[in-house]
């Protein structure tokens, strides 16, 4: 049963990175969330207030506690496992909506915080801009990427002028896959074979949610799931294979991330209603479950343990989404590298607990995951392989983790030796 706990002013509920699943309720006092920014050495505040829950996304994702959470005042606060949780509020659906909203919000910040590091001083392109997305595929030779673009767009309201230039790339996409024909088929089978070598066999294997099987549909490699500024009416499950999420760029198609099975995309348009932010292509044949804005109420509204599994993949999201963030923001590149190890060896936990371990890592897959480019990859790997016990191999990097926690303690330390206006936390490497 849930257990009514009385905690005095400036008591610790839970210290940051621990572990326990217990959800909480405020029910009289204010608590403080104290969680690490993306700035190294700097917190961010958020306050519970009585009716609030906290302590759910550490407890649903089954991950370390992303936050200090402490009492602000004397407070009673509701402790409960999840089972309690669901029992009690899974039919509560007013409020499982406001919940889901809630990490909908966080992961859009989250989202907009690593765009930002990505791309700073970049200049993303704007809606009068639309035909620029479509050419920055047609560049990239994605013919059928940029084809399907540029029908999206042509069914939109836009000027005459864009419409002519897409017309034109059109006609450019098409006879440029009728040349290549099944050669680039062939090409890109290989290219795929090699690209889903750096993925767990995962992304094979097939996701699913009981009962929404009708759901399904299949889209073939690079094929459009989702065009950058198109209205948001669809949010997908990911079945199986691989989804890329890319934004175009100073006229370029720049590389955002990689969604494998059991990520879900396209839901903040569908509850926030705002234009999408980002193009989703199939990078290999991909199954999803497709759910429409006009059913999503009435399917979750019938299905409270739908709204539930949407929380829990919120949960999961958000924590590995912060998690990269604080890969992405360190300033230096060797912390930043060293952060990626950590993160790793956090998500896939040691049952030895011994200090080394082996990651299934390629300079280009640590190059993708910290956002330094790849020959400054090769060279800073090069650099911690002479300063730290490090082998690295065309397949594999093994590392020992307590020393790369302590050159994460050397840099931040660093960091906050320097004065402000040399802090250039978001330094493009």
């Amino acid at each position: 049963m849930p257990r009514l706990v009385h905690f005095q002013r400036g008591s610790v509920i839970y210290f940051d990175q621990s572990r326990e699943d217990l959800i909480f309720i405020v029910q009289r006092g204010v608590v403080v969330l104290s969680r690490r920014d993306e700035e190294p050495g700097r917190h961010e505040i958020e306050e519970v207030h009585p009716g609030e829950f906290f302590g759910i996304m550490g407890a649903m994702a089954g991950c370390e506690r992303g936050e200090t959470a402490t009492c602000r005042t004397d407070s009673d606060v509701l402790c409960m496992t999840e089972d309690e949780f669901e029992k009690i509020f899974g039919n509560n659906h007013e409020l499982l909506m406001k919940t889901l909203r809630k990490f909908s919000r966080e992961l859009r910040n989250i989202h907009q915080k690593v765009e930002r590091i990505l791309l700073i001083g970049k200049h993303p392109a704007k809606y009068d801009e639309l035909v620029t997305v479509a050419e920055s595929f047609f560049k990239e030779q994605k013919w059928l990427t940029c084809l399907e673009i540029c029908m999206r767009y042509e069914a939109m309201d836009i000027k005459n002028a864009s419409r002519r230039r897409l017309r034109d790339l059109r006609e450019k996409s098409q006879e440029k896959m009728i040349q290549e024909g099944m050669s680039d088929e062939k090409a890109g089978k290989k290219a795929d074979d090699a690209f889903l070598a750096g993925f767990p066999p995962s992304v094979k294997k097939r996701f699913s949610i009981p009962g929404f099987e009708r759901f399904s549909r299949k889209f073939s490699r690079g094929q459009v799931i989702i065009a950058e500024f198109e209205p948001g009416m669809t949010f997908y499950f990911v079945q199986s294979g691989v989804v890329q999420l890319t934004k175009c760029i100073n006229d370029s198609d720049v590389n955002l991330n990689y969604l494998v099975p059991g990520y879900m995309f396209g839901e903040m348009a569908i509850l926030d209603s705002t234009p999408r932010s980002a193009t989703c292509v199939a990078r290999t044949d991909v199954e999803v479950l497709e759910f429409k804005k006009e059913n999503f109420s009435q399917i979750v509204e019938k299905n409270p343990a739908m709204i539930l599994s949407l929380i829990k993949i919120f949960c999961h999201r958000l924590y590995e989404q912060r998690r990269r963030l604080r890969v992405l923001a360190n300033p230096e590149p060797q912390a930043r590298i060293a952060e990626l190890f950590l993160m790793y060896d956090e998500m896939r936990p040691s049952s030895t607990k011994e200090a080394w371990r082996t990651f299934s890592l390629t300079t280009a897959d640590v190059s993708r995951w910290t956002g330094i480019s790849l020959w400054n990859t090769h060279w800073q790997l090069e650099l911690m392989a002479d300063s730290f016990d490090m082998h690295v191999t065309k397949t594999s990097i093994t590392v020992n983790v307590r020393e790369m926690r302590e050159a994460i303690k050397t840099a931040e330390l660093r960091y906050r030796q320097k004065p402000r206006s040399q802090r250039n936390g978001f330094k493009r490497t």
